[in-house]
């Protein structure tokens, strides 16, 4: 005998059914959701906290690190003479570079005259207060003046600063050369010019993050020197030397070495830049040695301070 047919499921079994369907569907979407946003949540707090540990350790290696952080500054325009050992016969009538770049290999392969120096600024990266206590010389060594030539480049225009900058002054002929002042006194004509004062006094003291523009300069009126420069920096009860860049190449340090001559009494050949930016010869008799500077027949006296 047959089983009778299954009956037919009616409008509420269907009914009930849909909303099974309907209900599981929209369980899973809010679960889905849910699941999003905590997988969501909990990759943000693991990037925070990974930015945070990396926080942490870049603070840690500052603090482990040297107290100052030493870039390019911009108060240094340089002399306004250079010299060689020995005579340039193809300059007469050479025209001096236009490409920045061309003009400061120009620069440093050639020794200023009188005066020399750098500027940086340095920013604090310790938590306790960092302390900019002078500058000290090492490695100096002497010779007597170069008289090859003498070259007189464009003039640098001067910028501007926001803040005056700190000066730390050398005097290379002193028989051991120590940090000096820089002040401003009144030149020929009452123009102002910076001229070395008494031993280095005005200590630069930076909280973390703090910045200043700090001007170190060399000079000689007897010899032609080249040597190396420290900063002396105190930090959490310690003397640290940090190494003054004596040129820069793209914002970044390109060496170490100084290099100053005095102006000679005589030079082989001289020569000065014209308004047309062209090398061209003057008579070595008409450039005459004066303290720093080198005074060109006709004109005031031009270069650093005397």
């Amino acid at each position: 005998m047959e089983a009778p047919p299954a009956a037919a499921p009616g409008r509420a079994g269907r009914l009930l059914a849909l909303a099974v369907a309907v209900v599981t569907v929209v369980g899973g979407v809010i679960g889905w959701f849910a699941f999003y946003d905590s997988h969501r949540t909990t990759e943000s707090g693991l990037r925070k906290d990974a930015a945070e540990h990396q926080d942490r350790q870049e603070d840690e290696a500052n603090e482990n690190g040297l107290p100052l952080l030493v870039s390019a500054g911009g108060a240094w325009y340089g002399p306004a003479w250079y010299a060689d050992g020995s005579p340039d016969p193809s300059a007469d009538g050479r025209a001096f570079p236009v490409n920045g770049g061309e003009i400061f290999e120009w620069l440093e392969a050639r020794t200023p005259v009188g005066r020399t120096g750098t500027a940086v600024t340095v920013q604090s990266r310790h938590r306790t207060t960092v302390v900019v206590q002078g500058a000290e010389l090492s490695g100096l060594s002497c010779q007597a003046p170069l008289s090859g030539a003498a070259f007189r480049p464009p003039g640098v225009g001067d910028g501007g600063d926001e803040a005056p900058p700190t000066g730390i002054g050398f005097n290379l002929d002193a028989q051991k050369p120590i940090a000096h002042n820089v002040e401003t006194a009144a030149g020929p004509g009452g123009s102002p010019q910076e001229v070395l004062g008494g031993p280095f006094t005005h200590n630069v003291a930076l909280d973390k993050g703090d910045a200043r523009q700090i001007v170190v300069m060399f000079e000689s009126r007897t010899k032609s020197c080249t040597f190396r420069a420290d900063l002396l920096v105190s930090s959490k009860g310690r003397l640290f030397r940090i190494p003054l860049p004596a040129t820069w190449k793209a914002g970044a340090a390109d060496g170490y070495v100084f290099k100053v001559t005095a102006p000679a009494e005589r030079y082989r050949q001289t020569l000065v830049t014209d308004n047309a930016w062209t090398l061209r010869s003057v008579a070595p008799q008409d450039v005459a040695a004066d303290g720093l500077a080198l005074t060109l027949k006709g004109e005031s006296s031009a270069g650093p301070a005397q």
